[in-house]
């Protein structure tokens, strides 16, 4: 049994061999799998168990800002048993013999391959590191679980559920991101000009001094659209490679937001069209980037 700890935002590659035979529960934090094709697979609460064998699952990642722990059940791995010597105690007659990979046989115990009970008189020596196979063989593989937790995800959890759809979920996901994007570009297009046009009727020129042309009403829309477009690109992209879309997302539209604020200032526009200018900016940002940070958890959630 070895626990693997993950840090936050951490990847760890999936090696076939260690996994073999190997079962997993997280004991801390959140896992999510990344699937053969790179996309985000389901995410891991606390004390879900899982196996990885046959699923194609190629990575784990953490979500989450704090360390993930798995700890990792190898149930088959059994250590070869030494030669008996002095001091160690020999089975009764008639009882089955421990060969390589066996452990001895013991009172209250069962054999491993037959299911039997033990004859033996005693248990391995001191310092062999034999392990013995008592009664509730499955439970005691599992020494960690304070109850049935284990053996009942065990039961419930199968390789189709890890691997199923892959390819499907992948579309189900960016066509519902993409949706609600071009739902908040629609309505970032129609909030911004209709500020735009209050703004004019409240006195507001859309002069720009350097060529002394106005900006009419339709190149605000027409504007807002192409970079309300380009934040579903950025939210689409996150979702793909990123294991913190949302979080990525909401620093990456804040930052892009901030930067947008700084040419109504050079400009040289009248101080009420640097207000309006701004405010216009302002608008369309509150509504694109809550609208696909929520989408954004709801679909790695």
């Amino acid at each position: 049994m070895r626990t693997l700890a993950l840090r936050g935002g951490g990847r760890v590659a999936v090696v076939a061999a260690e996994w073999r035979d190997a079962f997993g529960v997280v004991v801390r934090g959140r896992v999510q799998l990344e699937l053969r094709d790179g996309e985000p697979g389901p995410v891991l609460e606390r004390d879900a168990g899982f196996w990885l064998r046959g699923t194609g699952v190629r990575a784990l990642r953490n979500p989450g800002r704090r360390t993930a722990k798995v700890r990792i059940i190898t149930p088959k791995a059994r250590p070869d048993t030494p030669k008996a010597g002095p001091g160690t105690p020999e089975a009764r007659p008639g009882a089955p013999k421990a060969g390589p990979g066996t452990p001895e046989v013991g009172p209250g115990t069962l054999d491993a391959r037959t299911g039997t009970p033990g004859v033996g008189t005693g248990t391995p020596g001191a310092g062999t590191g034999i392990p013995q196979v008592r009664a509730g063989a499955r439970r005691a593989a599992y020494p960690h679980a304070p109850h049935r937790t284990v053996e009942n995800d065990m039961n419930s959890t199968n390789d189709t559920t890890l691997a199923a759809g892959p390819a499907s979920g992948r579309i189900h996901r960016f066509l519902g991101l993409v949706g609600t994007g071009l739902v908040a570009t629609l309505a970032a297009m129609t909030v911004t000009t209709l500020a735009a046009a209050l703004a004019q009727a409240l006195g507001v020129a859309f002069e720009i001094p350097d060529g002394g042309e106005t900006i009419p009403l339709p190149g605000f829309a027409v504007v807002t659209g192409f970079f309300s477009v380009v934040g579903v690109v950025i939210a689409a992209a996150l979702l793909r490679w990123s294991a913190r879309p949302a979080e990525w997302f909401g620093r990456t539209a804040v930052a892009l937001t901030a930067i947008s604020l700084v040419p109504p200032f050079l400009a040289g526009a009248a101080t009420t069209t640097v207000i309006a200018l701004l405010c216009l900016h302002l608008v369309p940002a509150a509504v694109m980037i809550p609208t696909l940070t929520r989408s954004l958890r709801a679909r790695t959630a």
